[in-house]
């Protein structure tokens, strides 16, 4: 997929499990036991056409087959799928409207944030992926989640689980305290809300307000005690999973324009 994609000049980012995946390898953790034969592909495009290519190119050059009931999924020898999302121009704002015959609709809120976040990462000498930031990718798993609980449960909500116990490792302790020392100090030195809440805070700063919005909604909701809690049901084995996701609001909550660590009330 990576070289007809770099063939056609289209830019695109690997999402979900495996990202999660080498998020984890990278941070020398064990890779998760929830492993997939599927891999997702943000694909960067501005029209139809583009997606058409790339898609024919793959069948053609690649020998991969569309599925039929999904024609964003191209399979390859040794049973690998990889989905193609499409994102950016391509899309009506964060709605991605498939044409017929699959006339469907994506939400691909948070994909161009995340693509302007990521990082290359090499996986051999001649071969490297993009991986979008740890915080984005907690991001898409939160708005996958909300959008496919219903169809898939717990498995997205397993996945977000993963991420968030990511995030202790990722930022050192040294950081928090030379660099945060107020958010450490907001959570009573507990080091992992703290890191969680500037995780969020990151997220604030980088989201659009059409994405930012949306987060801070589905957060909210799923901390309210006189909710549902489908999540915290689904995310139970995580400790302390309510702390967890509302030090995540604090910090998404936060105003972007923001640049001291004085947050305002946002009731948790």
């Amino acid at each position: 997929m990576a070289r007809q994609a770099d063939a056609l000049d289209v830019r695109w980012l690997l999402v979900g499990a495996e990202a999660r995946d080498l998020v984890l390898v990278g941070l020398g953790a064990a890779t998760s036991s929830r492993r997939t034969h599927d891999i997702d592909a943000a694909i960067q495009l501005t029209s139809w056409d583009e997606f058409h290519r790339l898609r024919d190119r793959l069948v053609r050059v690649e020998h991969a087959h569309v599925d039929p009931e999904n024609l964003h999924r191209i399979s390859f020898e040794g049973g690998v799928s990889i989905d193609l999302i499409p994102f950016g121009p391509i899309a009506q704002g964060n709605v991605l409207n498939w044409p017929p015959p699959d006339a469907r609709q994506f939400d691909v809120t948070g994909l161009i944030e995340a693509q302007a976040s990521s990082t290359e990462v090499r996986l051999a000498d001649d071969f490297s992926v993009r991986l979008p930031a740890l915080e984005l990718q907690i991001l898409l798993k939160l708005f996958a989640w909300r959008d496919r609980h219903l169809d898939r449960p717990v498995h997205d909500s397993h996945e977000l689980i993963d991420l968030l116990r990511c995030i202790d490792s990722a930022i050192e302790d040294a950081e928090m305290y030379d660099d945060y020392f107020a958010v450490v100090e907001r959570n009573d030195h507990d080091l992992e809300l703290a890191k969680i809440e500037l995780c969020g805070a990151r997220l604030s700063r980088t989201l659009s307000e059409e994405a930012r919005g949306p987060l801070v909604e589905l957060l909210r909701a799923e901390i309210d005690e006189d909710g549902k809690l489908l999540l915290l049901r689904e995310i139970r084995e995580l400790p302390r999973a309510m702390d967890i996701l509302a030090a995540l609001l604090r910090g998404a909550s936060q105003s972007p324009e923001t640049t001291t660590w004085n947050y305002t009330d946002v009731g948790v």
